[in-house]
């Protein structure tokens, strides 16, 4: 890059901050007016509107609502523009253009901007098409598409920048997708409190996904560090870009782990000027759903906290792992289902008919004719049906009934009020009439959970609709383990979607037909029947579904892997995506967490950038493990790290360990997803630290005692994977053989760490 390309740039990007400043005390007055212009709509609504024609107040108050939300995202995009105008440029020169002298300067931001008066336009939005080429091609041959088809042609330069608060930083010319000193910068900072936009390093495979438009369903996996949960959110930026004129932020919804990542996240849309879009977990949609029962239901991390803190001595742990895979189990999905069916077609060929007086209301045949006739409907709802159907039959009877009661009242003559007489006659008939409206209720109303028990009362029914492998003694564990906690009112987190399931079935799922983009982070932890339930919550929408399966915490439910999701689902219009690169932590942490997994398990690339080892730290008792943890993050706390994370396997270690640290050293302890991760020493259950990343990981009692099962070594590897820039783990007594009997050169032991390693 010559001086005088220099000058250049240095000259342009001041002339876009002018402009941008501009069009940004332009904006500020436009938005002031909008939403003056707002407020005074909302209170002509309230003052006027039973005065007025509401529908036109309405109307007037909606269209100043959405002009009121355009001019603001407007002002805060110019607002980020300022601070950074564009991070790339591509000069392009396309095939059919051969009038042209000299390629078309492309410059690429996180928003578009032109200029008012020219139309010229100054910055590509990352989103658009052109803006495309960036990211998929080096120097050389490049296509973009567009409404015209495929737009072939030769990009001749490519040049990154660094602007911070509208200053140049640097700047160079690269060959490759995205320079490697740009992403090195990127990943060697400090990790924030939030996630940020990435819109500046998009490699190459993250940005096929991000910009599939041809697809309804995309499923992306990929180790942690590679970039899922970024790319789910760039890929919903893009969404908006792509559909402004038919969808907006409250039609997409994000199915996250828990609560403290959905805050973790929140940054990074409003980055790139888009409005956040919808949370929630599908704890949610189960604790929602349970409270209608009134049942104590147990929460996802509740389940975890039990099932990694329990001693293995505990005498009812063997039903509970065994009541945990069955009842994720496709063996359990499918005996679900046929009792389901049988409910749905034979359950009304046992109602008796209903007489009144030797007159046939409804027969038996009744029931089947109108169970076959309203089958389209959900149980509960065609049972309401057929219930109205009763009670038009019932008419005539009624009337009939209270005259009869009206002659025989007159003819005893003890009244002769008119009113008081046909008073009396409706109460008479009514209370005659009590036995089969009582027998109506009982017949059109059914207990759900009732419903749901009688399946495991029976051991020969329960088999009769089981095609799997489960002896007698199978049989009858699972059904006292589950007829037991049904009797105290309480629901395992296991329990939870079959009965969400079987719930649904039966009264009809609840329309969901607002959400037309549907992302389910974190995906490897959910059962077939929970992909089953929201297919069948969520219709129409395309779906970006994204996970990793080494990192599935459960040790022990049946979780579906992602082409049997797909096949729940279904085939139509289907992508998958296998990530194969991890940016999050340094060579060393990476190539450690690599051999915590089998043997057998695909290999994950790395960023070659260079860090320490993990330090493996053993002490003697609690004391003086308390005592190296406090030195450590003192330590730790000279170095320009923000975020530390102290991570026990449960959230009662993570307890014992705040309050031993309790004014030694400031720390934040978090044990419920309902609190909000922020900067400095956060300790937190490994539970609830899945999906988020810090600069350096403390990792608690990695011994033999807390990590020893086959089924620790994922929970193990996610905890580690948090790491980007320094590892230490810490044990007593024995090293977990999950950790020694892998190569030791992979990591260092506390006595050979000193200082200068840092």
């Amino acid at each position: 890059m010559t001086n005088e390309d220099r000058t250049y740039e240095l000259n342009r990007l001041a002339k876009i901050i002018k402009i941008i400043e501009f069009q940004l005390q332009k904006c500020k007055l436009v938005t002031e007016n909008a939403e003056d212009t707002l407020k005074n709509s909302l209170t002509d609504y309230w003052d006027e509107r039973k005065g007025s024609d509401e529908a036109q107040l309405l109307a007037t108050l909606n269209r100043n609502k959405g002009l009121a939300a355009i001019y603001t995202r407007e002002y805060r995009q110019l607002q980020q523009l300022k601070k950074n105008p564009y991070f790339g440029r591509i000069d392009f020169l396309e095939e059919q253009d051969s009038s042209a002298a000299c390629p078309e300067k492309i410059y690429i931001g996180i928003a578009g901007l032109t200029e008012k008066e020219s139309h010229e336009l100054l910055i590509y939005d990352w989103r658009s098409p052109l803006a495309g080429m960036f990211y998929d091609f080096s120097r050389g041959p490049a296509f973009y598409s567009s409404p015209d088809g495929s737009i072939q042609g030769y990009i001749s330069l490519k040049r990154q920048y660094k602007i911070i608060n509208g200053t140049m930083k640097y700047m160079f010319d690269s060959d490759l997708i995205i320079e490697d000193e740009v992403l090195q910068e990127v990943l060697s900072k400090a990790a924030d409190e939030k996630m940020h936009t990435i819109v500046s390093s998009i490699q190459y495979e993250q940005n096929q996904v991000i910009r599939n438009k041809n697809d309804r369903f995309v499923f992306v996996e990929g180790p942690a560090g590679s970039g899922k949960t970024s790319i789910a959110l760039h890929r919903i930026a893009f969404l908006l870009y792509q559909h402004r004129e038919t969808i907006n932020s409250r039609n997409i919804l994000i199915l996250s782990p828990n609560r403290i990542f959905s805050d973790y996240i929140s940054h990074v849309l409003p980055e790139i000027g888009e409005e956040n879009v919808p949370h929630t977990t599908f704890n949610n949609l189960l604790s929602d759903f349970i409270a209608d029962f009134s049942l104590n239901a147990e929460s996802r991390n509740d389940h975890l906290e039990y099932l990694y803190a329990v001693n293995n001595n505990t005498n009812n742990l063997d039903d509970r792992i065994a009541n945990i895979q069955f009842k994720t189990s496709n063996d359990y999905n499918n005996m679900l289902g046929k009792y389901l069916d049988f409910i749905d077609h034979s359950l009304l060929l046992s109602y008796p008919a209903i007489i009144f007086k030797d007159q046939t209301i409804f027969s038996q045949a009744d029931w089947q004719i109108y169970n076959d006739r309203l089958s389209f409907l959900p149980l509960i709802r065609r049972l309401a049906k057929i219930k109205e159907l009763i009670k038009i039959r019932l008419r005539p009877l009624i009337h009939q009934l209270r005259k009869q009661k009206i002659k025989e009242i007159t003819d005893q003559a003890e009244e002769v009020n008119e009113k008081t007489i046909r008073a009396l006659a409706r109460i008479a008939a009514k209370k005659e009439f009590s036995a089969v409206r009582n027998e109506i209720e009982q017949l059109t109303m059914i207990n759900l959970l009732d419903l749901y028990r009688r399946l495991f009362e029976f051991e020969d029914q329960f088999l009769s609709f089981y095609n799997g492998e489960l002896n007698k003694n199978e049989c009858k564990l699972i059904c006292d383990y589950t007829l037991n906690y049904l009797s105290c009112g309480r629901i395992p987190y296991e329990e939870s979607s079959p009965l969400l399931y079987f719930y649904w079935k039966l009264h009809g799922f609840p329309s969901q037909s607002d959400i037309k983009y549907l992302v389910i982070d974190e995906a490897q932890d959910y059962t077939s029947l929970q992909f089953k339930i929201l297919v069948n919550l969520f219709t129409n929408c395309s779906w970006t579904v994204l996970g990793d399966p080494s990192q599935s915490l459960h040790p022990y439910m049946q979780t579906i892997n992602f082409r049997e999701a797909a096949r729940t689902i279904g085939f139509d219009k289907l992508a998958f995506f296998r990530l194969t690169k991890s940016y999050r932590s340094t060579l060393q942490i990476q190539s450690f967490c690599q051999a915590l997994l089998p043997a057998e398990h695909e290999k994950v690339d790395h960023i070659q950038r260079i860090g320490v080892k993990p330090i493996v730290i053993q002490t003697t008792n609690l004391q003086s493990y308390v005592n190296k943890i406090e030195y450590l993050l003192h330590d730790i706390q000279t170095q320009p790290w923000q975020t530390i994370a102290v991570i026990g396997k449960t959230a009662q270690q993570c307890s014992v360990i705040h309050r031993e640290l309790n004014g030694r050293i400031a720390t934040k302890l978090i044990t419920h997803d309902n609190q909000t991760f922020c900067s400095g020493i956060t300790i937190i259950p490994s539970y609830l630290a899945k999906g988020l990343e810090f600069d350096v990981v403390l990792v608690l009692y990695t011994d033999t005692e807390h990590y020893h099962q086959e089924a620790d070594r994922k929970i193990l590897y996610t905890v580690c994977t948090r790491a980007m820039h320094r590892l230490y783990l810490l044990y007593y007594k024995e090293l977990s053989t999950i950790i020694s009997s892998i190569d030791s050169q992979l990591y260092q032991f506390g006595e050979t760490y000193t200082l200068e390693n840092s």
